[in-house]
């Protein structure tokens, strides 16, 4: 119900449009756009290292879709690459706003306890802070990291040692590659992977 009401609020191309919400059988079912393509998460296992230009055209297009959301007042809160579909003709449409809320409602989560993908949790997140713009776009960041590296640059193999890496460690930004197009897309990863929101894109 919680996805549905927000969806609602969305009309953009780079995100899934919601067509219809119903109870059958006191059970709730969402009518969505159906996306003739695959998800990211797919993607990146059979060609882990994407085109710098296809990178940047994919953040660009989630970027796009997540701004409508944003100036809703609507924080997604679980950006990863198994909810960005990307159709045949190259277009990209985030899904899945289920545990996504209003930036002006009170908190859905209790402190410390964190909803979202670990991996694409911002740090300040998992020290108790509310989601925000500032929380996906490092979620976007992550997404991006993991597209031009062919993975992510936190791996433990724990909850808690994994928590303790993205608040403690600094990502490797070391480039297979140099040039001109894949040290911008870089230095913009960089920024949006900084671990104090404050320093981040606005």
């Amino acid at each position: 119900k919680n996805e549905a009401l927000l969806s609602a609020r969305i009309n953009h191309p780079n995100v899934a449009t919601l067509y219809q919400f119903m109870e059958v059988d006191e059970r709730d079912y969402l009518v969505m756009e159906y996306v003739h393509g695959y998800n990211l998460e797919k993607i990146l296992k059979q060609r882990p290292e994407l085109p710098v230009k296809a990178i940047a055209q994919i953040l660009l297009q989630l970027a796009e879709g997540l701004q409508h959301a944003h100036t809703k007042g609507i924080i997604h809160r679980d950006i990863k690459p198994g909810n960005i579909m990307i159709n045949h003709e190259g277009y990209v449409k985030l899904m899945d706003f289920g545990i996504a809320r209003l930036e002006a409602s009170a908190r859905m989560t209790k402190m410390h306890h964190v909803i979202g993908t670990t991996h694409y949790l911002a740090p300040e997140l998992l020290q108790g802070a509310s989601p925000s713009v500032a929380s996906d776009l490092y979620a976007v960041g992550m997404v991006g990291y993991e597209m031009l590296y062919g993975q992510l640059p936190f791996n433990g193999k724990s909850d808690a040692t994994l928590v303790t890496e993205i608040l403690q460690k600094t990502p490797s930004f070391s480039l297979k590659y140099n040039s001109a197009d894949a040290l911008k897309l870089n230095r913009i990863i960089k920024n949006l992977l900084q671990k104090n929101p404050a320093k981040r894109y606005a």
